[in-house]
C-alpha cells in the first residue's frame, strides 16, 4: 500500500500503488531519486521461501504529486555550505511554498538508517528565495542533500545536490 504523508494534518492518503505483480520481500527497498519518483527494489522471495521465478527488478514509481502541474526549477544554490548559512536561491516564476533538504538513501533490509527530511524556512520575494540552513549537526549530520523546492500545489522542483559541513 502507497500512502502519503499531511505534516499539515498529521494524515495519510493512500495512493495508487505501484505495479503488484512484483511483490518484494526480504531486502526490499524504496528510496526518493532525486527526480521525485521512487525508486523500489528487492527480489520477490520471502526468508527462506524461494519463488519462481525470483524477480530482482527495479519499479520506478510515479506518485502523484508529479502530475499536478509544472514543477518549480532552482537556480543559484552553490554544491557546498556551512552550518547556519544562508542561501539565496532564485525560482522562474513560480511561488515556493516549502523548501526541504532530503538525505539520500542508505537502506538495508527494509530499513533506511540515513534518510531524513529537514524542513527549510522559505522566505520569497519575486523570483528571489532566501533559505535559512540548520545549525545543529546532529538534525543535519555532514554530507550530501538534495533540495527540493514545493509550489503551492505540492508539487516538487527537482532535485539539488549540495554539501553542508565545511571543516
Amino acid at each position: 500500500i502507497c500512502e502519503l504523508f499531511d505534516p499539515v494534518t498529521e494524515t495519510f492518503t493512500q495512493v495508487a500503488p505501484p505495479d503488484e505483480h512484483h511483490p518484494r520481500g526480504y531486502h526490499a527497498t524504496a528510496f526518493l531519486l532525486p527526480d521525485g519518483r521512487v525508486a523500489i527494489t528487492g527480489h520477490t522471495k520471502t526468508y527462506n521461501q524461494p519463488v519462481f521465478p525470483d524477480d530482482t527488478s527495479i519499479q520506478i514509481y510515479n506518485p502523484p504529486y508529479l502530475c499536478r502541474g509544472s514543477r518549480p526549477v532552482i537556480e543559484g544554490v552553490a554544491g557546498s555550505y556551512d552550518y547556519g548559512e544562508s542561501v539565496t536561491a532564485a525560482t522562474l516564476g513560480q511561488t515556493i511554498a516549502r523548501a526541504i533538504m532530503m538525505r539520500p538513501a542508505g537502506v538495508t533490509h527494509s530499513v533506511d538508517m540515513s534518510q531524513r527530511g529537514i524542513w527549510l524556512a522559505v522566505d520569497q520575494s519575486g523570483e528571489h528565495i532566501q533559505l535559512k540552513l540548520p545549525t545543529d549537526r546532529s538534525l543535519a549530520p555532514p554530507g550530501y542533500y538534495m533540495l527540493f523546492f514545493l509550489n503551492e500545489h505540492a508539487v516538487p522542483s527537482r532535485a539539488h545536490w549540495f554539501h553542508i559541513g565545511r571543516d
